[in-house]
């Protein structure tokens, strides 16, 4: 199955662990993938993590926010 779909039908279902899982196996493929590590950051602030959901944001931004909001958007 498709780490991206697995990812959003655990993050649906509020299995975020499994979640972060599956979306960080995801990352370890598409390493500047911007919308994946939105949902790792996404995941670590659902989780309370905030210092993480912070750095995984940061990575977010760097690899460009206009290319997410750009997917986001379609």
């Amino acid at each position: 199955m498709n780490l991206n779909i697995l990812g959003l039908s655990l993050k649906r279902l509020a299995r975020l662990e499994d979640a972060y899982d599956s979306f960080y196996k995801l990352h370890a493929i598409l390493k500047n993938n911007p919308e994946v590590i939105y949902h790792i950051a996404d995941i670590q602030e659902q989780l309370e993590d905030n210092s993480q959901a912070q750095e995984w944001y940061m990575q977010v931004m760097l690899r460009g926010v206009n290319s997410l909001l750009g997917k986001l958007e379609s």
